[in-house]
């Protein structure tokens, strides 16, 4: 038996937190069978966390920036695409909803009797219970999810527009370009819901689930917007992409702000004193070993205590998605200068995971040799979906399992 203390990053809070951690407890309960594992939560966020003291009087208006579309290749199409669905789950439809207005305008008519084409679409939607283990392991329930799924879907008549579009007819276009709408509206829903990330095998197996609940297989189905993406996306993303740049830079006080916080001496102090403190309750509570699963910002915090913290019992660090390796080769770390070796103290089994999608993730095997071990997953969501994955990724549990003596 061993104890995993989940040391979350930053900007997480309240039912954020308990998503993930819910999350988390559900893949270490099916992946590290038959081991005994205590998981326990390091909230650190909601204790000694970025706060606004005085209510945000210090905010002012603020503008919004440019940003960068993906280069044109067909992952990164696939990524982006999959972004902006995220972004607006009717994105694709919009522009059947459009020719089919356009078609109106010349005469075309629809017969008063026939069942409204988007009312069956949702109704064969509405049976859908994902496949995959893993989306459940996840807390995304379809119960909870699908409300909101048909509202998404429902909303300014673009559906039920699109499904009159003559190109439509074609049930081997209109399939994927439906379920890929239906899992942009899932995932959606399930971010307002603060649910954790699928990671891109989960997506996709969620798409297959959708193409098959309206009638058909995902084999062989002509997709004919695959080669023309790049272009049209890179056209409609670039406004997209500067209002998430603008919500990712100054909407999220927390997510900015715990970073800041954690780079002066009082809020790194406090940060790291809470986790600490968590370790020795861990310690106390005498269920094995005490390892630790951080996060981003969590695992800079954690790598900085262990160097100072020659007394805490800890026998492995897992990192994943965390910035500690590229901070200390521009040597920004307060506990480690660069050039100095970790202490012999510092824990002999660290992993560090990374994605080369997260762009907030480094690897540390250059930096420090001989002292980490860098294992690479791959989500397959853009970023900044990427940075929050991890936990829904199968892989990852896996390699765990075998890191973990």
């Amino acid at each position: 038996m061993f104890t995993l203390l989940f040391v979350h990053g930053t900007g997480v809070r309240g039912e954020a937190f308990d998503t993930s951690f819910a999350a988390v407890k559900e893949q270490v309960a099916f992946h590290l069978k038959p081991r005994q594992v205590d998981v326990q939560a390091c909230r650190w966020g909601d204790q000694v966390g970025a706060r606004l003291h005085q209510d945000g009087a210090s905010v002012p208006s603020y503008e919004q920036r440019p940003g960068q579309a993906a280069p044109d290749d067909s992952a990164k199409a696939s990524e982006l695409r999959w972004s902006l669905l995220y972004d607006d789950p009717l994105y694709e439809l919009r522009s059947y909803a459009a020719l089919s207005l356009e078609s109106d305008l010349v005469g075309s008519t629809h017969s008063p009797l026939q069942t409204p084409a988007d009312e069956e679409v949702l109704r064969r939607l509405d049976q859908l219970q994902p496949s995959a283990g893993g989306v459940a392991r996840s807390g995304h329930f379809a119960s909870q999810l699908l409300p909101q799924v048909r509202a998404l879907l429902l909303a300014d008549g673009v559906l039920a527009n699109a499904l009159q579009c003559p190109a439509m007819d074609a049930l081997a276009r209109s399939r994927p370009v439906l379920a890929r709408a239906f899992v942009g509206a899932w995932m959606q829903a399930a971010r307002r819901q603060h649910l954790p990330e699928l990671d891109g095998e989960l997506r996709d197996s969620l798409y297959e689930d959708a193409v098959n609940v309206l009638g058909g297989s995902t084999m062989g189905l002509l997709d004919e917007f695959i080669g023309a993406l790049g272009g049209l996306a890179s056209r409609v993303a670039t406004p997209l992409m500067r209002a998430k740049r603008t919500e990712i830079s100054d909407g999220s006080f927390a997510a900015v702000n715990d970073i800041l916080l954690y780079q002066t001496k009082h809020g790194g102090e406090a940060i790291r004193d809470f986790i600490a403190k968590r370790i020795e309750a861990c310690t106390q509570a005498g269920r094995g070993p005490v390892w630790l699963l951080a996060h981003s910002l969590g695992g800079i915090a954690c790598l900085e205590l262990l160097v100072l913290r020659p007394d805490l019992q800890v026998a492995g660090l897992i990192t994943c998605g965390s910035q500690a390796p590229f901070l200390y080769e521009a040597d920004a770390l307060g506990a480690l200068r660069q050039g100095q070796a970790l202490p012999a103290h510092f824990p002999k089994h660290w992993l560090n995971v990374f994605d080369l999608n997260d762009m907030l993730s480094y690897v540390g095997a250059g930096v420090f040799p001989g002292r980490v071990t860098d294992h690479e997953v791959h989500s397959r969501q853009p970023f900044p979906q990427s940075h929050s994955a991890y936990w829904t990724h199968a892989p990852l549990w896996q390699r765990m399992k075998t890191f973990i003596p």
